[in-house]
């Protein structure tokens, strides 16, 4: 599960290139100024605001945690203490204590994934309304050019297009703000453990009870348990 790695945040980010909106039949409007538009022509500033350079890729949800991967580390450290009780022929019983911690003694550069220019529609599945000038009909634009009877109608002089380019995404893995380190990420355990050794295989069947103090459980990433019940054959060391 990686729990106990190192974890970097992703940072999703996307630019993008040749914009040009697209009228209902299918024609490409041509770019000129709000002072000199027609019905075929859009305004450079609507070009501009989906012309984008490195934009951040908003959350899906407001409030929704940072994104976390688990990249690994370059050092571990473990330790193991154990002291067996034998109770009866093959019979015995064990307590423990095991800590352990990965963690990065090197530091890395940010890495980044980045896709080619792809064409795409732009306005996320939605038209945009053009007013008069080329430029996007406000709200109350388009409430005071409606007639009454019929409210959800394109005012005459209005007019419906969709924005289309080419998007390129980008991922900054961003290895140098690694969160993690020797006393962040270290877990310890304790527990007992019944253990049978089983003749001819020579290896022990082993029923173990084991308690995690510090497993974190309330991160969405690191899905880690406080208590556990492990069945097992053979031995840790």
């Amino acid at each position: 599960m990686r729990s106990i790695s190192p974890l970097v945040p992703l940072h999703n980010s996307f630019s993008t290139r040749n914009v040009f909106v697209q009228a209902e039949d299918g024609t490409k409007l041509k770019v000129r100024p709000p002072g000199q538009a027609r019905p075929n022509t859009v305004a450079p500033g609507v070009i501009r605001d989906f012309t984008v350079q490195n934009e951040a890729v908003p959350p899906l949800f407001p409030g929704a945690p940072e994104n976390l991967i688990p990249v690994g580390g370059d050092t571990q450290l473990l330790a193991n203490f154990e002291y067996r009780i034998p109770i009866a022929g093959p019979i015995a019983v064990a307590g423990f204590f095991d800590i352990g911690s990965v963690f990065n003694l090197r530091s890395s550069p940010n890495q980044f994934i980045v896709s080619e220019f792809l064409p795409l529609q732009l306005n996320n599945g939605s038209p945009i309304i053009l007013n008069q000038r080329g430029l996007i009909a406000t709200d109350r634009e388009l409430r005071q050019a409606r007639k009454p009877e019929n409210p959800g109608v394109v005012p005459p002089g209005f007019r419906i297009g969709t924005v289309f380019g080419e998007r390129q995404d980008i991922t900054a893995v961003a290895l140098e703000e690694a969160k993690g380190g020797l006393y962040s990420t270290y877990r310890y355990s304790l527990g007992g453990e019944v253990r049978v050794q089983v003749p001819v295989i020579n290896v022990p069947f082993r029923l173990i009870f084991a308690w995690n103090p510090n497993a974190q459980t309330n991160n969405l990433y690191l899905l880690e348990e406080k208590r556990a019940i492990r069945f097992s054959v053979g031995r840790t060391f």
